[in-house]
C-alpha cells in the first residue's frame, strides 16, 4: 500500500535484505518515506517527537509536520520554533525613539518632545498658555514661540514695551489705565464699571440702575466700587416671591406640595390656594370634615364618618338605624303591617318597631300579633237557667232546661197564660208547671 514495492519469495532484490529470508509462498513489502507497517498501511506521525518548541503547534503530514509557533518566537531553524522573535525589527519606536528588545515585548526611549508608549504623542506645549498678556502660542516640537500682542516682549511676552510716558498719560488716574498702541500712541481705558464722556480723561460709575433692570417691584442696588474696579456692577433684592437675576421669576409655592389629601394647588404672586376634593377643608385642605356634625341620620339613629370609620369615604357618613326604620337616613318608618301578620280579616295598626291586631268577630289573637285562634263562643256561659251550651263556627246554641225557652234560655214561659184551671180556680205558674186551687169546694190541687 501507499506506493510500497512488493517482493515474491522466488525474487530476489536489492531493496530487500539479503539476510531476510522470504517464505515460500508469501511477499514482502518495501515502504517508502513516511509509512510502515507489513503492508505498509501506517502513516508514521513525524509530530510524536514533539518537535515544535516553545508551545507550538504541529500539523502533521506525508513524511513531514509543520510548526505553527507561539508568540514571540519565529520558526528558525524550521521545525523547531526554537528561536525569540525581536520585536524591534519592525521599528516600531516612532520619532527617532530608540527600541529596546524584550521577552514578547519592547520599550521606546523618545527623543526630546515626544511622549507615548511607541513615541507617538507631540505634545502640545501651548496647553499650559505659557504666553501671556493676549499673545498668541504656537507649538514646536518641544518647545512653543509666543507672538506678543502691541506694547509687549519677552519670551512670554511678560514685558511691557514703552509705557505711556508720565508726560503724555492724561487718563483718569484713579480709574483709568493707559495703554500703549504704537509708537507715541495711548488709549484711556476706564476700570470695569466705569465710564467716559472723554476719552478715559476723566472716568465715572456707571449708573446700571438708572436704566431699571430689576422688575416686579424689586430694588436695584449699585455695586460698591474700588478706584481698580467695581466689584460687581449691579443686583437686583427681590420681593416675597419673585427670583433670578432681574427678579423675573415667579417663585412656585406650589412647587412644595403644600395641599393636603389629594387637593389641588393654585400658585399665586407669593401665594398660592388650595381647592379641596370633597369632604375636605381648611387653608391647606388638612382637616376632614364632619360630615354627622349636622346630624343627618333620624330618628335616633347613629352617623358614623370616616373619622370613626376608615372605609368610609372622606365626603361621606353611615346611619346605623334603630329597630323599625330603615334609609339612608333613617327617615322612613317600617310598616310592620306591611307582611299582613294579623289573620282572618283582623286589622292591623302599625306602631313603632310594632304592631297591634284588632280581631275580627270570632278570633282571639293568640298568638299575639296574628289573630289566629277562633273564638269559644260558650267560654262566657250566654246560656242561662242551667241551659247547655253548643259552640259552633262565629256562634253558639243553647239547648235549655225544661221550662225555659229562648236563644239564651232566658225566657220562662207562663203556663196559666192558657186558663189551665176551671171551675173558678185561681192558677199560679211555677217552672215548667201550675197550681189549681179550688175555693167553692173546699179543696185544692197541685199539678206538677
Amino acid at each position: 500500500m501507499n506506493g510500497a514495492s512488493c517482493f515474491e519469495s522466488t525474487k530476489l532484490s536489492k531493496e530487500v535484505n539479503q539476510n531476510q529470508a522470504i517464505a515460500p509462498n508469501t511477499y514482502a513489502c518495501v515502504c517508502v518515506a513516511g509509512y510502515t507497517g507489513f503492508n505498509c498501511e501506517t502513516d508514521i506521525d513525524e509530530c510524536a517527537s514533539t518537535p515544535c518548541l516553545h508551545g507550538a503547534t504541529c500539523t502533521q503530514g506525508v513524511y513531514s509536520y509543520t510548526c505553527t509557533c507561539a508568540a514571540g518566537y519565529a520558526d528558525v531553524p524550521v521545525g523547531t520554533c526554537y528561536s525569540e522573535l525581536d520585536e524591534c525589527s519592525s521599528a516600531p519606536c516612532l520619532n527617532s525613539g530608540t527600541c529596546f528588545d524584550h521577552t514578547f515585548a519592547y520599550t521606546c526611549i523618545c527623543s526630546d518632545g515626544y511622549s507615548g508608549y511607541n513615541c507617538e504623542v507631540n505634545p502640545d506645549e501651548c496647553d499650559s498658555s505659557p504666553c501671556m498678556n493676549g499673545s498668541t502660542c504656537t507649538d514646536m516640537i518641544d518647545a512653543f514661540e509666543c507672538t506678543c500682542g502691541a506694547g509687549w516682549s519677552g519670551g512670554e511676552c511678560e514685558l511691557e514695551v514703552d509705557p505711556c510716558p508720565s508726560g503724555t498719560n492724561d487718563c483718569d488716574g484713579l480709574r483709568a489705565s493707559c495703554i500703549f498702541v504704537g509708537a507715541g500712541k495711548h488709549e484711556c481705558v476706564c476700570h470695569p464699571g466705569y465710564e467716559t464722556d472723554d476719552g478715559g480723561k476723566t472716568c465715572t460709575t456707571i449708573q446700571e440702575c438708572a436704566s431699571s433692570p430689576c422688575m416686579n417691584g424689586s430694588t436695584c442696588v449699585d455695586g460698591p466700587c474700588t478706584y481698580a474696579a467695581c466689584l460687581f456692577q449691579w443686583s437686583c433684592v427681590c420681593v416675597d416671591g419673585w427670583a433670578g437675576t432681574t427678579c423675573e421669576i415667579d417663585l412656585d409655592e406650589c412647587a412644595s406640595y403644600p395641599c393636603a389629601n389629594g387637593s389641588t394647588c393654585v400658585d399665586g404672586v407669593f401665594s398660592y390656594a388650595c381647592v379641596c376634593g370633597a369632604g375636605y377643608t381648611g387653608f391647606n385642605c388638612e382637616a376632614d370634615i364632619d360630615e354627622c356634625e349636622s346630624t343627618p341620620c333620624m330618628n335616633g339613629s347613629t352617623c358614623s364618618g370616616s373619622k370613626d370609620v376608615a372605609t368610609i369615604m372622606a365626603d361621606r357618613y353611615v346611619c346605623t338605624c334603630v329597630a323599625g326604620y330603615s334609609g339612608d337616613t333613617c327617615e322612613t318608618d317600617l310598616d310592620e303591617c306591611a307582611s299582613s301578620p294579623c289573620l282572618h280579616g283582623a286589622s292591623c295598626t302599625q306602631g313603632w318597631n310594632s304592631y297591634t291586631c284588632t280581631c275580627a268577630a270570632g278570633y282571639s289573637d293568640v298568638p299575639v300579633g296574628t289573630c289566629l285562634s277562633e273564638l269559644d263562643e260558650c267560654s262566657s256561659a250566654p246560656c242561662l237557667n242551667s241551659g247547655s251550651c253548643f259552640d259552633h263556627t262565629f256562634a253558639y246554641s243553647c239547648i235549655c232546661a225544661d221550662g225555659y225557652s229562648g236563644y239564651n234560655c232566658e225566657v220562662n214561659p207562663d203556663e196559666c197564660e192558657s186558663s189551665p184551671c176551671m171551675n173558678g180556680s185561681t192558677c199560679t205558674d211555677m217552672i215548667d208547671a201550675l197550681m189549681h186551687v179550688r175555693r167553692r169546694m173546699g179543696w185544692r190541687r197541685v199539678r206538677a
